[in-house]
């Protein structure tokens, strides 16, 4: 078992959120964007997103936000800027080492009868 399965899936749960991020606006900024305008188009694609979503369909707010020109960011730009993973630190290996550290307790259990005391 790795311990880092579920972050695709957790990181598509969180996808709604991801864009408002700091880190995409700061891009936007870095390449030409006015920051009161790019906050802008950022709200303005979250409502219209989130109204889309309440009718029961999917976010599609990257897809939004790509296709405003003054944004200034592709689709993929996004998706690279706002990987979960990039937002994480030393989480991933701070579980491995943990899973590693009581893997001995589970060695010598039958699966059907298993119970750890401690």
């Amino acid at each position: 078992m790795h311990s880092t399965e579920g972050v695709e899936e957790t990181s598509r749960d969180l996808a709604p959120d991801r864009p408002a991020s700091t880190s995409t606006a700061s891009e936007a900024v870095k390449r030409g964007g006015d920051r009161q305008e790019l906050h802008e188009i950022i709200r303005r694609c979250s409502m219209a997103a989130t109204a889309r979503m309440k009718d029961g369909e999917d976010c599609d707010l990257l897809d939004r936000l790509a296709g405003e020109p003054s944004f200034g960011l592709s689709r993929g730009d996004m998706e690279r800027l706002l990987n979960p993973e990039l937002y994480t630190g030393r989480c991933a290996q701070q579980v491995e080492d943990f899973v590693q550290s009581i893997r001995p307790l589970f060695a010598d259990l039958e699966r059907e009868t298993a119970r750890i005391e401690l």
